[in-house]
C-alpha cells in the first residue's frame, strides 16, 4: 500500500540509518509496516540479497512537494528525491515499470514475470496550446515561416496543426514544462540555434529609475582602479553570523556575512603567497557588497592592502590613507573610518550606506568610465600546479648593462625550461661596489601538468650560472 507515515514511526533505510518519521511523509508499505520513503529513499526490509527469490517491482509518480519536503528534512538528497522534486509524469510510470521487468528478465534467466497491478485513478490527458507564429517572431527575433516551426516543434515529438494561420501544440505527455507560448518560442530558439538569432539594439527607455548605490559605487570603483586595486566578489556565506542558514551547502557557509574584513584578510594573505607569479609589489583588493549585521542588510565598502615586502617610506596603512583620499575625491565627499592593520596587511570597512545617504540622486550616468574591452583580450588559462621562484645576483663590470645581463638569462632559462619558465628573469635589486655592480633577477617556473621539484628547476639555474660565469660575471 501507499500510506501517510504513523505518529512515532521509523524506518531503517537501505545504508542502515534509522529515520524517524512524520505523519506528512509518505510510505511505501506493507502490513508489517514501512519499506520505503517514498520517492525518496529503500527500506532495509526491501532490499535484495543474494538470497532473493522473489521481487515486487513498483513504479510510481509522487507528488514533488511532499517529496522535497522529506527529503530535505531528513537529509536524504539523491537522484530519486530530485527527479520527483522536479515533477515528472505520471505518464511514463508503466514505461519504466516494463522497461524494469524487461531488464530483470534478461539479466536473470529463467525468471517469470507475474501480472501488473495498474492503479490510475485520474490519468493525464493531452493538453493543447494555441501558438501565434507572428509572437514567436515578435519574442525571437527569428524570421521563421510557419511550416519551419511546425516542423521544428514536430522534431521535438510535438502534434501540430495549422488552423487559420495559428498553431495548435500537442506536446508530449512528459514535456511538463510546454504550457504558454512562451514555452515554445524558448523551444524553438534553441532548436533553431541562439547562435543564429539577430542581434538588435535596446529599445530605449523614456525614464530610467534611478540608483544613487549604483552610480556612486561606480565613482568609487573607477578612483580605486585607477590606483592599480582589483575588485573581488567574496563568498557571502561564512561559518558564522546574525543570519544562519537552514540547509546550508557546507559548514563553512552555514550563515550569511556580518562584515566583509574576514574574508577580506583570507583572500590579502592568499594572493600575497602568489605575488611572485602576479608580478606585483602588493596586493590591493576592494568590494562594495551586502552584509548582514543583527541591525539588517546594509551595503559595505571594504578596502584592503597587503605589501610584498617592505619598503622605505610606504605602508599598508599609507596606501590605505591615499586610496580613501581617492575615495573621497570621486564622491565630493570626506570618507573616513578606523583601519585595522596586522602582519598581512591592512583593512577598512565603511558604512557605504551611509555615506550615500549624504549625497545627491544624479540625473544621468555621466562620468562613469564605463569602456570597451579590447578586441584583441583574450583569457588565458593558469596553472592549478605551484610555482617556484628562483633568484640570481651576479657581480659585473660597471660597463655592463642590466639589458645585456638580462638577455643571457632569459636565452639560457628558456632554452633549459622551456615553456616552465612562466615570469621574468625580472630585475628587483641593483647596486655597485668595489667598481662592480650588482644586478638581481627574479625568474618563476610553474608547469601546466604536474608539480614541480626543487631538483628539476635546480637543473635549469645551473645551466643559467653556467652561463654567465663564461662572460666573466660572478654569482654572489
Amino acid at each position: 500500500v501507499v500510506r501517510k507515515a504513523k505518529a512515532g514511526e521509523t524506518i531503517v533505510i537501505l545504508d542502515g540509518r534509522e529515520i524517524e518519521l512524520k505523519e506528512s511523509d509518505l510510505l511505501i508499505a506493507d502490513d508489517a509496516g514501512a519499506l520505503a520513503i517514498a520517492g525518496v529513499k529503500g527500506g532495509k526490509r526491501a532490499e535484495v540479497t543474494k538470497d532473493t527469490k522473489s521481487i515486487i517491482i513498483e513504479s510510481a509518480n509522487f507528488n514533488p512537494v511532499f517529496v522535497r519536503k522529506t527529503s530535505t528534512r531528513a537529509n536524504l538528497r539523491n537522484d530519486s528525491s530530485k527527479r520527483f522534486e522536479n515533477e515528472i509524469t505520471p505518464h511514463i510510470a508503466k514505461e519504466a515499470m516494463e522497461r524494469v521487468t524487461a531488464l530483470v528478465l534478461e539479466l536473470s534467466r529463467g525468471a517469470k514475470a507475474g501480472e501488473i497491478t495498474d492503479i490510475y485513478a485520474n490519468p493525464v490527458k493531452p493538453w493543447t496550446v494555441e501558438v501565434d507564429p507572428s509572437l514567436m517572431a515578435a519574442i525571437t527575433g527569428l524570421s521563421l515561416a510557419p511550416k519551419e516551426m511546425k516542423a521544428i516543434l514536430e522534431s521535438l515529438s510535438c502534434k501540430v496543426e495549422e488552423r487559420a494561420g495559428m498553431l495548435s501544440v500537442t506536446p508530449p505527455l512528459e514535456r511538463l514544462d510546454l504550457v504558454i507560448p512562451e514555452d515554445f518560442a524558448d523551444e524553438l530558439g534553441r532548436m533553431h540555434g541562439y547562435e543564429k538569432l539577430p542581434s538588435v539594439d535596446m529599445p530605449a527607455i523614456a525614464h530610467v529609475p534611478e540608483d544613487k548605490i549604483f552610480y556612486w559605487s561606480e565613482k568609487v570603483k573607477d578612483a580605486l582602479v585607477s590606483l592599480g586595486y582589483s575588485e573581488t566578489l567574496l563568498y557571502t556565506l561564512v561559518p558564522k553570523g546574525a543570519f544562519e542558514i537552514s540547509y546550508p551547502l557546507a559548514s563553512d557557509k552555514s550563515a550569511l556575512r556580518e562584515k566583509i574584513a574576514p574574508k577580506m584578510a583570507e583572500s590579502l594573505a592568499m594572493n600575497l603567497r602568489n605575488v611572485d607569479l602576479l608580478g606585483l609589489e602588493a596586493v590591493k583588493i576592494f568590494e562594495i557588497g551586502r552584509v548582514f549585521p543583527k541591525g539588517g542588510e546594509k551595503t559595505s565598502l571594504c578596502i584592503g592592502v597587503a605589501l610584498a615586502k617592505k619598503k622605505k617610506g610606504i605602508s599598508a596603512e599609507s596606501l590605505l590613507k591615499e586610496a580613501l583620499g581617492a575615495v573621497s575625491s570621486s564622491l565630493g565627499l570626506e570618507v573616513s573610518g578606523k583601519i585595522e592593520a596586522n602582519t598581512s596587511g591592512a583593512i577598512i570597512e565603511i558604512d557605504f550606506d551611509e555615506v550615500i545617504s549624504k549625497l545627491p540622486i544624479t540625473q544621468s550616468l555621466e562620468g562613469i568610465a564605463f569602456r570597451s574591452l579590447p578586441k584583441d583580450l583574450r583569457y588565458k588559462p593558469f596553472s592549478a600546479y605551484p610555482f617556484i621562484a628562483r633568484d640570481i645576483a651576479l657581480f659585473v663590470p660597471l660597463e655592463v648593462k642590466d639589458g645585456d645581463v638580462l638577455s643571457v638569462i632569459r636565452e639560457t632559462a628558456a632554452k633549459a625550461a622551456g615553456n616552465l619558465l612562466v615570469k621574468g628573469p625580472s630585475l628587483f635589486d641593483r647596486f655597485e661596489k668595489d667598481a662592480k655592480i650588482s644586478y638581481a633577477f627574479r625568474m618563476i617556473f610553474q608547469s601546466f601538468e604536474k608539480t614541480l621539484s626543487d631538483e628539476e628547476v635546480n637543473g635549469f639555474m645551473a645551466k643559467v650560472y653556467d652561463a654567465v660565469k663564461t662572460k666573466g660575471w660572478e654569482v654572489r
